[in-house]
């Protein structure tokens, strides 16, 4: 089950959560960057992923785990894993 914990907003402004998910070890810290005017996603990114929300729909989509951090370009080229959440 995904959960979604520690709702905050960080001392520079943006929103940061923790994000447990499955096939996660643990939680893992999340940044929040600004909504992208043309598709309408929030980008956010731990230290080991990076991942684009939908708030429209509830939908995660994940780039794979890296011990050295996950960056924009991932995005581009990995197979992104989907989390569904429901939007209420």
């Amino acid at each position: 089950m995904e959960i979604i914990t520690n709702i905050k907003k960080s001392i520079m402004g943006t929103i940061q959560f923790d994000l447990k998910a499955k096939g996660h070890r643990g939680e893992q810290n999340f940044v929040c960057y600004p909504i992208s005017k043309e598709d309408k996603t929030v980008k956010i990114q731990s230290d080991k992923r990076i991942g684009k929300y939908n708030p429209e729909i509830g939908l995660i989509e994940l780039s794979k785990s890296r011990p050295g951090g996950s960056y924009f370009m991932h995005l581009s080229f990995d197979k992104l894993v989907t989390i569904q959440f429901r939007v209420s």
